[in-house]
């Protein structure tokens, strides 16, 4: 009897960040806090929610979603997770494992993360692209072979590290730096990174990626910068606004790899932000936007207008705090994590339309009560109009490409290998969101607002 085929499967892993757990949705009393409360669910958790389970195509799209560290049964594992991230091993191992026991050959893999749930798809990426993928027998040298990669650059029989099983799961392994090029598969990779411009927590540094030019031809990397602080690009806040706008772009970089959506999905994300601010009791400040876009007292802000956040506490503040720095940033010592001279070159970074909006309609800043400046753009970074844009290549097609003649030319003093960010092209998704969330009138009024230098 032949056997019988089904279509490849699409295996998606989503990764939450720290303390985030959809599987539960309740935020524990913590921390002084006498009451629990619902918890306001992550990018990571609404994009698992969003996605069809079977394509038009008939290929199934199987999702496997993780709770971030720090979601543990105990006040100590929510202590001990949040601040050092114990348990982030066991994650890996435990998506790892999830692909190992469910892919077969022809099967797409795509992993997304947030905040530490990040660093776990990027460390699930670099072993199934170091490694490849073991088959489920294999599975059981897991624990092995995942000790060796962490320890791939020490030599063998070096002080640092004594591996405990030589001959699992063969005899003879590699070590030193070459290894991970002795185990590497050749892949076609897609790399998309949504970055906070506003962030300015000195220990939540952004991982830049660097295309290497032995991957330009295979690795397509597209990194866009936000306006906003580490929720606001990875949502959990009460104000969801500038998160549904990574959110719907999130959804356009998958969908130009094919996977698809629910098409109804963004109209209930939207939803659940006009009733945000339909039951919101806070005292406005000051007006969120210049006048006409701020009108009558209204508490429902159009898009790109919604609240910026910052973290707050002793702690962040002893920690201490820097400014983001687009297209400047330089590459960091594997070994020391610190960063050197060298510019990472080919990073592919663009800047958010919504950046340019908010700065032109004179959106609000952290405090509510000053208007938005982006001190990381200020200074280095101007709006420049081009009337000579050429198509972009690996972004998705719309109509607003058409009309993405903007960009940011490098005015300051230092000589990075990069001086024109270009503004990323808006896909299906996001003129989605533009159309519900009241965009319209922003973006026109922004067509003819933003400060610019005229560039021919």
């Amino acid at each position: 009897m032949a056997s019988i085929r089904f279509p490849p499967k699409r295996l998606i892993v989503c990764c939450d960040g720290t303390w985030f757990n959809s599987d539960d949705g309740y935020n524990k009393p913590i921390f002084g806090k006498k009451r629990g409360a619902l918890q306001v669910p992550s990018n990571v958790t609404r994009i698992s929610r969003c996605f069809k389970r079977t394509c038009d195509d008939g290929r199934v799209q199987i999702i496997n979603y993780q709770s971030g560290i720090g979601t543990g049964s105990n006040t100590a594992d929510t202590l001990i997770g949040g601040a050092f991230g114990s348990g982030i091993s066991m994650r890996i191992k435990e998506a790892y494992s999830f692909l190992a026991a469910n892919y077969f050959d022809g099967d797409e893999i795509i992993l997304i993360g947030f905040s530490r749930g990040a660093f776990t798809a990027r460390s699930v990426a670099g072993m199934i692209s170091k490694l490849g993928l073991l088959t489920r027998e294999g599975v059981e040298m897991f624990y092995p072979i995942f000790k060796d990669m962490q320890h791939w650059k020490s030599p063998q029989g070096g002080k640092k590290y004594r591996d405990k099983f030589p001959d699992k799961p063969f005899s003879n392994k590699p070590h030193g730096d070459g290894a991970a090029e002795i185990y590497r598969a050749r892949l076609e990779a897609h790399a998309f990174q949504a970055l906070a411009l506003d962030e300015t927590r000195s220990s939540f540094q952004p991982a830049v990626w660097e295309r290497l030019e032995c991957n330009r031809s295979s690795t397509d990397l597209r990194q866009v910068w936000f306006a906003g602080s580490h929720n606001n690009i990875g949502g959990g806040e009460l104000d969801q606004a500038m998160a549904d706008i990574t959110l719907a772009w999130m959804m356009d970089q998958l969908a130009s790899v094919n996977v698809e959506f629910d098409e109804k999905c963004l109209e209930r994300v939207v939803a659940k932000s006009m009733t945000y601010y339909a039951t919101d009791t806070a005292t406005i400040k000051r007006p969120w936007a210049n006048i006409p876009i701020y009108h009558d007292g209204s508490k429902v802000r159009p898009w790109a207008l919604g609240t910026i956040y910052r973290a707050h506490g002793l702690v962040w503040r002893l920690a201490g705090r820097s400014h983001r720095s687009p297209g400047l940033n330089h590459a960091t010592d594997p070994r020391t994590g610190r960063p050197g001279k060298a510019w990472l070159e080919d990073t592919n970074e663009r800047v958010h339309a919504s950046v340019r909006v908010r700065l032109a309609c004179g959106g609000t800043d952290v405090d509510g009560k000053t208007i938005w400046a982006c001190p990381a753009l200020a200074g280095r970074w101007k709006l420049a109009r081009r009337s000579d844009l050429r198509s972009t290549e690996g972004a998705p097609e719309s109509e607003s490409q058409l009309r993405s003649h903007w960009v940011w030319t490098y005015v300051g003093n230092e000589e990075p290998p990069e001086t024109v960010l270009s503004e990323e092209p808006m896909g299906i998704f996001e003129e989605q969101l533009l159309e519900l969330m009241a965009g319209r009138s922003v973006w026109e009024y922004a067509e003819h607002a933003s400060p610019v230098d005229e560039k021919h």
